[in-house]
């Protein structure tokens, strides 16, 4: 949680010290988040968690065994540690065992794991720094998954990479991607979330649509059935926000009403 002061807590599981209350205690309620850093916003992955202090640099904090604190080490950290490269990040989301950036000029940048090309950058190589997403495209919006990435170019094109079993890359193959591949469609969105086997985003009309694994009905669409491509979420409503993540997905309307 982010106060209006920039201050942050967080609360949880912590083994590795991913509330960055410099201990590896769990905890029931909120614990503050130590240093004098005065955050614009924050991201909570898997174990790690990272954020933007106002400049837009960022700090990570928590599990690092696969890079994903962006410090050029494989060592955790229960306290914030800067991310490497001197970067100004206007955007910051925190993905299983990766994270991204976004800089003020569209680029996106990864950090972490990299096993099933979530980094973009066309390998399979895990990054313990910022390496930048291939193909050149400018982003207005970007989303680190489980094990795959998305963004919404500055024309509302969605674009994925990674991981590809349950069709969350929405592309129609199936296939995993090192490299960002078009979502299929033709839709033109404004916000999007990458969860686990699945993905979701809205409109520029707040529509929300929904592709990849949907066992629990975490597509909205009325059905458990799996798609390898956008499917519209019923009800009519009009999104402001939406994040989906393993099992589930919640949104709120333009009126700030939630659903799930």
């Amino acid at each position: 949680g982010l106060t209006a002061t920039g201050v942050v807590y967080c609360w949880g599981s912590n083994n590795y010290g991913g509330l960055g209350d410099g201990t590896n205690i769990d905890r029931r309620a909120p614990a503050l988040v130590v240093g004098s850093i005065s955050f614009s916003s924050i991201s909570a992955g898997n174990s790690h968690t990272c954020g933007l202090e106002g400049n837009g640099a960022a700090y990570c904090w928590g599990l690092n065994s696969s890079g994903q604190l962006g410090n050029g080490t494989g060592v955790n950290s229960n306290i914030s540690v800067p991310v490497t490269g001197a970067h100004s990040f206007t955007q910051i989301s925190s993905g299983g065992d990766h994270s991204c950036g976004l800089d003020a000029s569209g680029a996106a940048y990864c950090w972490g794991s990299n096993s099933s090309g979530q980094l973009g950058d066309g390998t399979t190589i895990a990054r313990t720094s910022p390496v930048l997403v291939s193909g050149s495209k400018k982003f207005a919006f970007l989303s680190a998954g489980q094990s795959h990435t998305c963004g919404v170019d500055i024309n509302g094109i969605a674009y994925c990479w990674g991981e590809n079993s349950e069709n969350q890359l929405g592309d129609g193959t199936g296939t995993d991607s090192s490299t960002p591949v078009n979502v299929d469609g033709g839709h033109i969105f404004t916000r999007i979330s990458s969860g686990e086997g699945n993905t979701c985003a809205i409109d520029t009309n707040g529509a929300a649509y929904c592709w990849g694994h949907s066992s629990f009905g975490q597509l909205g669409d009325g059905t458990t059935d799996d798609r390898k491509s956008p499917e519209l979420v019923i009800g009519g409503l009009s999104f402001a926000q939406i994040s989906t993540r393993f099992a589930h997905t919640c949104s709120l309307d333009v009126s700030g009403a939630a659903y799930c």
